[in-house]
Formats: C-alpha cells, sequence, structure tokens
C-alpha cells in the first residue's frame, strides 16, 4: 500500500508548501480535508511535470517509465501541523489529516537517531528503492532494491551546511556492498572532474571528495559538509 513522507523541522511550513506549489507550476488544486487545505496535483500533471524536469543527463525513457508506474494517482501536500509536512499519494495524505492513519512506530524511531536539525526526514520503501530508480536488473540494482527505509537530517553548523543521508539494507552485507560501489564511484567522479579546468566541474569534485562514505550493520551512511563558499557557487550555478 502506497504511503506518505512526513517531514518535520524548523523550516517554515509555508515555505515548505509555497515552494511545491511554485514546482507544479500552477497545477495544484486546493482541498479542505478536516480543517487543513491539501494542494494536489492530477497524476497526469504530475507526470508532464515529471517529464518536463527529468535530467537530460539520464535515460528519459526510462525515468518516464518509471514515473508511469508509480504516479497513478494524484499527488498531494499538506501541512499536518506547525512543523510537519505531509506528502504523498492523495489518498494517503488525506487518510493522515484524517486521523485514519498514524505514522509507523520504526519511522518515529529512524527519525530519533538524529539531533533535531532543521529538518530530520525518514521514509520507508515497502517495495524497496529499486521500484523509485531508473535502475536496470543488474548487481547495482539488486543492491540499491535491497534499500528499505532512508532517513537522516540536515542542519547549519559553524557555518557549512551539514546534511545525513542513512539508507536501511535488509543485509549488513548489503549495505558494505553498497558502500564498496559508492568508494569506487567516489574516486572516479572525483578523477574525472578534478581533471577540469572549469569552475564548476572543481566544485562538484570537491563535493564528491568530502562526501563521508560509512557502513555499520545494515546502515550505509552519507555525510556532506558544504562550506558558505560552495553553498554561494552552487546558487550562482542554478541562477544561470
Amino acid at each position: 500500500m502506497p504511503g506518505v513522507v512526513i517531514v518535520r523541522g524548523a523550516v517554515s511550513r509555508a515555505q515548505v508548501i509555497e515552494a511545491a506549489k511554485k514546482v507544479s507550476e500552477g497545477k495544484a488544486k486546493e482541498e479542505s480535508v478536516n480543517g487543513r487545505t491539501m494542494f494536489v496535483v492530477s497524476a497526469k500533471d504530475a507526470m508532464e511535470l515529471a517529464k518536463k524536469h527529468a535530467p537530460v543527463a539520464v535515460n528519459n525513457q526510462k525515468v518516464q517509465d518509471k514515473v508511469a508506474q508509480h504516479t497513478m494517482e494524484d499527488l498531494a501536500i499538506a501541512a499536518a501541523d506547525g512543523n510537519t509536512v505531509v506528502f504523498g499519494y492523495a489518498s494517503r495524505v488525506r487518510e493522515t489529516l484524517e486521523a485514519k492513519s498514524k505514522v509507523n512506530d520504526e519511522l518515529l524511531t529512524l527519525l530519533a537517531k538524529k539531533p533535531a536539525g532543521i529538518a530530520n526526514f525518514a521514509a520507508k520503501v515497502p517495495g524497496g528503492m529499486g521500484d523509485l530508480l531508473p535502475l536496470d536488473n543488474d548487481d547495482l540494482g539488486m543492491i540499491v532494491n535491497s534499500i528499505k527505509a532512508v532517513y537522516g537530517s540536515a542542519d547549519i553548523a559553524e557555518g557549512q551546511a551539514v546534511v545525513n543521508l542513512t539508507a536501511v539494507t535488509e543485509k549488513a552485507s548489503q549495505a558494505e556492498d553498497l558502500k564498496g560501489t559508492l568508494d569506487g564511484l567516489k574516486v572516479l567522479g572525483k578523477s574525472m572532474l578534478g581533471a577540469s579546468k572549469a569552475a564548476d566541474k572543481q566544485l562538484y569534485a570537491r563535493l564528491i571528495d568530502s562526501v563521508k562514505v560509512s557502513s555499520a550493520g545494515n546502515e550505509l551512511s552519507l555525510d556532506l559538509a558544504i562550506p558558505q563558499s560552495d553553498i554561494d557557487a552552487i546558487v550562482a550555478i542554478l541562477k544561470k
């Protein structure tokens, strides 16, 4: 059964909702549910937006096929309370706002694993992460598909943006295999981008190099600290 993603943090819920409405390009419709406003994007519009914004560098047809598989229902986002935002399939967001379902205890446990930051997040992936990504059924695809939950946090500390993403796999061996793959990709990416004299490529190489990959049991963690100077550079690139 499809679920919802619940995000709770120090960021204003109004800012999150407005950002989501902007991405929807005016296609979001308002619906009142249990005294709260839910913004709904139809499955058709969600598909068109996904196609429009799919990265050119990826196999667009494969992305479209994956989106088609999972966008069979309208999508929605709503503020559940002062600092909590709920988004996902409209039917499940509606159930959450109507208090017909509650947050899974496992997700609450995952949320509590990280100190409260600007935003903490946790999500379960019942079918495996591979169902959501355009991956072939190869060794990497099977390893990625072993990810059943993700959690993490984002914060600002000592002038840096600090981000953690932790993936929970079925078995410890799968987390270790995924770590080995990411370590190899990290070396390759740094080597390829670092050789370029272009400022943006050097920036990406620094970011890749600063990612710390670690595993403990059946959990794989990615930790990244981005200094203010690199944040400014990223913003400048995005504005172009």
